[in-house]
């Protein structure tokens, strides 16, 4: 049992997930790639040489703990209440009522104008996120009494009192039974529609224990499932568990789990988010933010620098999926984009799963985690979902699948399923061995029997014009899970269609499969078609985010596939990438690496969103240094790849012949003279950004055209 009488396991030093303590953002602290530069995993795939515990620390942006989450003490147990009303509404009520009935947020005060009959009515129906609560849990009489001391509870004698029984008052007996008992009731048939926590959550709820989601909340949401007797068991349940990890603070509800740095850049929209990272990148003081690469000695030196760059620590202004999205919390909360699956995900064998799950909790290996995940992907069923909720599927659209609910299972639910155990995984090495994450390889599950990137799967699979959105089959959104329709804004469900669903899913999880993975090297055999529409339909910062994140990747498979491949540190199972690490050929090369994305355009040197001069001196910067390295390697006689067709201009040729759109568009606004002036009066280049950029790209595309083909 893992116990601690400081701020951390949870709290660490911030320097594990911003720039707090090392000022770098380099992954191991010799420039190098997080764990590419040392072997720091063992076969087993279990991290050792983990960094101690230490104390919590601030930053400029606050205190931040688990992977760079920012931090708020442990949630009150339980709430302030009256000894004259009832057990059961100083337990149940009180957690969202108040200890008065006096209200809090969004609960309204009790009773109210209601009547008693109207109060005892509207506690035994529910209404909206209120559960009905039956006599078997509190009888008409108690409420009667309720009601009577609720009135007049402002003039009573004795005032309120604080809940009894809080966990920090329980042994470690107390502890451990409470926490058996609440694992029992987790994993439990939920009394009001058959599920189960553990059908959406992690096996031990760990992510709840880290997440500071206040009694009243996971009350609320419990009782949507579960009597109301075993949701004080799961609410217990969790703080057991904070008591077990040692758990003194925890991450704020708002927090996005893997979010680079903890904090998400700010900016309203697209173009605000790019200028905040061109400053991110300005402070990093990289050269291709903040130079100039002229020669090929500094198109090494700007490899150099973006390779020692590990994407799981720089901010980006990209936001990336909260844990869970609550409507009730607010309008702007009603969206799918969560961890949280829309139809459950149940055991065909409960039995043995559980005791697989068992096994797996008593020793959470990397091992242990890809048996559970095949478990996952083969054993499972949901309850009858896609056979009681469906709309036929019409010709021609969503072939693989007969009906709606099928697609969401397979395409939506399964990944995200695979992401929370994924994520918890991640979470329970981080309580133990602080810093585990960031010593992980660059893919970081290498030795598993098949990829687990399950973020960039979730994306990817809605990349394309998917099932539900409005260009597709409108009338689908009709038979969605009710829970999962619940999450849609308002303007979706009068309308009967979604509006650009792909951008709500795609961006957001492919981002955060590069984040988790910066080479991309372990996913499925979909990946290019993936890229090609994440980089020219759904990655909306794309004037300084996607160029940079898409040379980045090629980056860093220059340095992975040099330093690791032949070792266990290079993925058993990867996707059609794998190509481009053979000896004969070089990343910046390679056929499918998609490396103009972002790279065609100048943007407006006057803009007013966006600071024009920056952002073309970073696109610049990034152009010649893939251009210079790749003419050194065709001098030296590389090769391309064989298939170099235009089909999606995937092939290598077509992706560098649009890097002249770049140079076109320098051209054509140096034309006008207060655009020349606005790039003379930032220092920019025009000479090399534009002459000697247009030859050096024209000299690339003849040695491309001749060079060997295999």
């Amino acid at each position: 049992m893992f116990r601690s009488s400081t701020l951390m396991y949870l709290v660490m030093c911030v320097a594990f997930a911003t720039m707090g303590c090392s000022g770098s953002i380099t992954g191991d602290g010799e420039g190098g790639l997080s764990g590419t530069g040392k072997n720091n995993r063992p076969p087993d795939g279990n991290p050792k040489n983990a960094e101690t515990p230490g104390v919590a620390v601030r930053d400029r942006d606050g205190v931040h703990g688990i992977l760079g989450c920012p931090t708020e003490p442990l949630p009150a147990y339980g709430n302030a209440s009256s000894a004259t009303l009832s057990k059961a509404f100083q337990s149940n009520c009180a957690a969202c009522h108040g200890g008065a009935g006096q209200g809090s947020d969004k609960y309204p005060a009790l009773p109210g104008k209601l009547s008693r009959d109207e109060y005892i009515a509207k506690v035994r129906m529910g209404v909206r996120e209120m559960p009905a609560f039956s006599a078997a849990f509190v009888t008409d009489d108690q409420l009667a009494s309720d009601f009577d001391n609720l009135k007049k509870l402002p003039n009573q004698p004795g005032g309120l009192e604080m809940a009894a029984g809080a966990p920090d008052s329980w042994s470690d007996a107390q502890v451990e039974e409470i926490y058996r008992n609440g694992l029992q009731t987790w994993r439990k048939a939920g009394d009001v529609d058959g599920q189960a926590c553990t059908n959406c959550h992690s096996a031990d709820g760990v992510e709840l224990a880290i997440i500071g989601f206040k009694d009243d909340a996971i009350l609320r949401r419990g009782q949507q499932h579960l009597a109301p007797e075993d949701a004080l068991k799961v609410r217990d349940f969790i703080h057991a568990q904070r008591r077990r990890l040692g758990i003194a603070e925890v991450c704020s509800p708002d927090w996005r789990p893997f979010q680079p740095g903890g904090r998400v850049l700010p900016g309203n929209n697209a173009a605000e988010q790019d200028a905040s990272f061109v400053e991110e990148l300005q402070r990093h003081k990289l050269m291709v933010a903040t130079g100039k690469v002229v020669t090929l000695e500094d198109a090494n030196k700007a490899l150099a620098e973006m390779q020692a760059i590990d994407m799981r620590k720089l901010p980006i202004g990209i936001a990336l999926p909260r844990w869970s999205e609550d409507k009730f919390n607010g309008p702007e909360h009603r969206d799918i984009n969560d961890y949280m699956a829309p139809v459950p995900t149940a055991p065909n064998r409960p039995q043995e799963y559980f005791a697989m799950e068992d096994e797996y909790l008593q020793n959470p290996t990397d091992a242990a985690l890809y048996k559970l995940l095949d478990e996952n992907r083969k054993n499972m069923n949901d309850l009858g979902y896609t056979q009681n909720s469906t709309v036929p599927a019409v010709p021609g659209n969503c072939p693989s699948f007969s009906n709606s609910t099928a697609w969401i299972k397979k395409r939506i639910t399964e990944p995200k399923r695979l992401n929370v155990i994924v994520a918890a995984h991640l979470f329970r090495e981080e309580i133990k061995n602080p810093g585990a994450f960031y010593k992980r390889p660059i893919s970081p599950f290498p030795d598993a029997p098949q990829a687990v990137s399950p973020a960039f799967f979730l994306g990817g699979f809605a990349i394309e014009p998917p099932c539900y959105d409005d260009n597709n089959y409108p009338n689908w959104i009709k038979s969605f899970p009710a829970g999962f329709r619940a999450e849609f804004p308002e303007t979706d469900l009068v309308r009967g269609t979604v509006t650009n669903a792909t951008d709500r899913i795609t961006h957001n999880w492919m981002m955060l499969g590069q984040v988790l993975d910066p080479s991309l090297i372990s996913t499925d055999g979909m990946q290019t078609n993936k890229l090609h529409y994440w980089a020219f339909r759904n990655f909306t910062q794309k004037e300084a985010h996607l160029p940079f994140t898409y040379v980045h990747r090629m980056a860093t498979q220059v340095k992975f596939w040099k330093e690791v491949r032949g070792t266990g540190l290079f993925p058993a199972k990867t996707g059609p990438f794998d190509e481009a690490s053979r000896e004969w050929l070089h990343p910046f090369l390679a056929t499918n690496n998609q490396n103009s994305a972002g790279l065609r355009n100048a943007v407006d040197p006057e803009s007013r969103s966006l600071p024009g001069v920056e952002v073309n001196r970073l696109k610049g910067n990034l152009i010649r240094m893939m251009m210079l390295i790749s003419q050194d390697q065709l001098k030296k006689g590389m090769p391309l790849q064989q298939d170099q067709n235009d089909d999606h201009c995937l092939s290598v040729i077509c992706q560098t012949r649009a890097l002249r759109g770049y140079v076109n568009d320098l051209k054509a606004q140096t034309a006008k003279a207060s655009a020349r002036a606005a790039y003379e009066a930032k220092g920019f280049d025009l000479n090399l950004y534009e002459t000697q950029t247009a030859s050096l790209i024209a000299d690339v595309l003849a040695r491309m055209e001749a060079a060997p083909r295999r």
